[in-house]
C-alpha cells in the first residue's frame, strides 16, 4: 500500500525546489553580470589601446572585489570602469580620466542604441561619471586593502609550449590558441580560484585538443604535474571555460538592492479556552491598544458571530502569520464584549474613535482586524527600508559633502601656501636686488679707488721711466760704440788672416807648380832614354797584329 505524502511535506519540498530554482536563476544572473563587466573592461582596454596585461589586471581586480561585495549594491559598470582606471596606474600605462570617461560614455551610448556623441567635460554628465569613477576606485582600494599585485598565466605560455613541442609552427599555433583560452578564462572567476600555472596548463591542454596536437605523456608523471598542476583543477578550469561558450551574450541587468529584514514580531500571549472570562481578560488589553472603529461605521463593521474565529484558531493563525492572537481575538462581532472594567467594547471604541480621527488614522486602518495589522506591518517595513535608504543616501551625501569640504580646505591651504611662497620669493628677490645694489655701490667705490691707485702708479712709472730711459740710452750708445770699435778690430783681424791665407795659398800653389814642372821634366827624360834604348822593339810591337779578345774574356 502506497502511503500518500503528507501535505506539509509536499509544501516543504515544493518550497525547497523553488528556492533551488531561484538560487540557480540568481547564480545565472550573477555570472552574466560578471561576464558583462569583464567584456566591458576588454572593450575599454581596446579603445584605450592598453596592453593585455592592463586588461587582465583590471579583470582580476574586478573578480576579487565582487568575491566580497554584492552586485546589487555596486553597479557593475562603474566597478569595471574603476578597475580599469586603477589597473592603468598599477601596470604603468596611465590614461587620463577624460579618456576613460569618454570611452565609457561611448560604450554606454552604443549599449542603449543611441548615436555616440563625445562627452563634454564641462557638462553635468561628465561630473557625475567622474564622481562614480572616483568612488569606484576608492571602494576597490578599500576592499582590496591596497594589495594590487596580480600574477597572470600569460607569462607561462611560451615556456610551457617550448618545453612541450619542438616544431616552431606547431609551437606558435599552440601558444596562440592557449593565449585565447586564457583571455576567455579572465571573464570567469577561475583567476581567483586557481593558481596561474593551473590555468596555463588547462589552456595548453584545451588548445592541444582543438588543434589535435599530441603532447608528451608518461605513465609515471604527466606533463602537467611537472608544472605543479593537478588534473582535477585543470578539469574544473576547462569545465568553467567551456560553459562560458554555451552561454548567451551577456547583457546589463539593473539589480535592485535587497530590502532590510522586517522587525521580529512580538511573542504571542498565551490563550486558554477553559473559560470565557480568561478570553475576555486576555483580550481586554489588546482591545484598549488596538485602533477602534469610528462611531459612524460601528454598526456596519459588525460581522456575524459565525465569522469570528475561535480562540484556538485565532492563536494558530496569529502565530503562523506573526500577528498577536489577542489582536485577532479583539475583532468586532455582533455580541458586545465586556472589557476589564465591566463596560462594553463598543463603548471604548466609540470613546477612542475621535482620538483616532483627530490623529489622522485612515478608516481602513481603524479596525483591529488581521488585514489592517498585516498592511500596517508591510507599510512599516517599506517605510523602514525607505528610511534606511534615505539614511544611507544622507550619509553618502554627507560623506561626499565632507569630502568636498576637505578638498576645498586643501585647495585653500594650497593656495595660501602658494601665495606665501610667492611672497617669500618676492621678498628674497627684493633682498637680492638690494644686496646687489649695495655690492655694486661698494664695488664702485672700490673700483674708483683702484683707478686712482692705478693712475698714481702710472704717473710714478712715467716719472721714473724718463731717467731710466736716458740711462739706458747712454748705456746703449756706449755699448754700441764699444761694439762698433770691437767689430772693426775683428774685421781687421779677419782681413789680415785672409791675406795671410791667400799668401800661403799662393806660395803653396807656386810650390805645387814647380813640383809639377819637375815631375814633367823627369817623365820626359825617362821617355827619351827609353826610346833611345828600345826603339826597334816598340816599332815591332806597333806593327804586330793585335789578338781579338774571346767571348767572355
Amino acid at each position: 500500500v502506497l502511503h500518500p505524502t503528507p501535505p506539509a511535506q509536499r509544501r516543504a519540498e515544493r518550497a525547497q525546489r523553488e528556492a533551488r530554482q531561484r538560487m540557480d536563476r540568481d547564480d545565472d544572473v550573477i555570472v552574466g553580470q560578471r561576464v558583462f563587466g569583464c567584456e566591458m573592461i576588454q572593450q575599454m582596454a581596446i579603445l584605450l589601446k592598453l596592453p593585455q596585461v592592463g586588461a587582465a589586471t583590471a579583470q582580476v581586480m574586478f573578480h576579487r572585489f565582487y568575491a566580497k561585495r554584492s552586485l546589487k549594491k555596486f553597479d557593475v559598470r562603474h566597478v569595471s570602469m574603476g578597475a580599469l582606471f586603477l589597473a592603468t596606474k598599477v601596470e604603468e600605462c596611465p590614461r587620463r580620466v577624460r579618456d576613460v570617461l569618454n570611452v565609457y560614455n561611448h560604450l554606454e551610448q552604443k549599449r542603449v542604441g543611441s548615436v555616440p556623441v563625445p562627452l563634454n567635460v564641462y557638462s553635468h554628465r561628465y561630473e557625475k561619471f567622474k564622481e562614480k569613477l572616483i568612488r569606484a576606485e576608492r571602494e576597490l582600494l578599500k576592499e582590496l586593502g591596497f594589495i594590487l599585485y596580480c600574477e597572470h598565466p600569460h607569462k607561462f605560455i611560451l615556456n610551457y609550449v617550448q618545453l612541450l613541442t619542438t616544431n616552431n609552427e606547431v609551437r606558435n599555433k599552440l601558444a596562440q590558441h592557449a593565449w585565447n583560452f586564457i583571455n576567455d578564462s579572465q571573464r570567469t572567476n577561475v583567476c581567483i580560484k586557481f593558481a596561474p600555472e593551473v590555468i596555463c596548463c588547462a589552456a595548453v591542454w584545451m588548445a592541444s585538443r582543438v588543434l589535435q596536437i599530441k603532447l608528451p605523456s608518461s605513465s609515471e608523471q604527466p606533463w602537467w604535474e611537472i608544472f605543479g598542476a593537478k588534473k582535477t583543477d585543470m578539469d574544473a578550469v576547462c569545465a568553467t571555460v567551456t560553459a562560458l561558450y554555451s552561454r548567451p551574450k551577456a547583457h546589463y541587468v539593473q539589480l535592485e538592492a535587497d530590502p532590510p529584514p522586517p522587525a521580529p514580531a512580538p511573542a504571542p500571549a498565551p490563550v486558554e479556552s477553559t473559560s470565557r472570562q480568561a478570553q475576555l481578560t486576555s483580550a481586554a488589553p489588546s482591545v484598549a491598544a488596538a485602533p477602534a472603529a469610528c462611531a459612524s461605521c460601528a454598526s456596519t463593521c459588525a460581522a456575524p458571530s459565525s465569522a469570528a474565529p475561535s480562540s484556538s484558531e485565532a492563536s494558530a493563525t496569529g502565530g503562523a502569520a506573526g500577528v498577536d492572537s489577542s489582536a485577532v481575538a479583539a475583532s468586532p462581532s455582533s455580541t458586545p464584549i465586556l472589557d476589564a472594567g465591566g463596560g462594553k467594547a463598543g463603548d471604548s471604541e466609540a470613546a477612542d474613535a475621535p482620538a483616532d480621527a483627530e490623529a489622522g488614522v485612515p478608516p481602513e486602518e481603524q479596525s483591529g482586524g488581521k488585514p489592517s495589522m498585516l498592511r500596517r506591518e508591510s507599510e512599516a517595513s517599506r517605510n523602514g527600508a525607505r528610511s534606511d535608504r534615505d539614511r544611507d543616501d544622507d550619509s553618502e551625501r554627507r560623506r561626499f559633502r565632507d569630502d568636498d569640504e576637505r578638498e576645498r580646505d586643501r585647495d585653500r591651504e594650497k593656495r595660501r601656501r602658494r601665495d606665501d611662497d610667492e611672497e617669500d620669493e618676492r621678498e628674497r628677490r627684493r633682498r637680492r636686488e638690494d644686496e646687489r645694489e649695495r655690492r655694486d655701490a661698494r664695488d664702485g667705490g672700490r673700483e674708483r679707488d683702484r683707478d686712482v691707485r692705478d693712475r698714481d702708479v702710472r704717473d710714478r712709472d712715467v716719472r721714473d721711466r724718463e731717467p731710466r730711459e736716458r740711462e739706458r740710452g747712454d748705456r746703449e750708445r756706449d755699448y754700441g760704440r764699444f761694439r762698433g770699435e770691437r767689430r772693426e778690430r775683428d774685421d781687421d783681424r779677419r782681413e789680415r788672416e785672409r791675406d795671410r791665407d791667400r799668401e800661403r795659398e799662393r806660395g803653396d800653389r807656386s810650390d805645387r807648380d814647380r813640383r809639377d814642372r819637375e815631375r814633367d821634366d823627369r817623365d820626359r827624360d825617362r821617355r827619351d832614354r827609353s826610346r833611345d834604348r828600345g826603339g826597334g822593339s816598340e816599332r815591332r810591337e806597333r806593327e804586330a797584329p793585335r789578338e781579338e779578345p774571346r767571348d767572355g774574356v
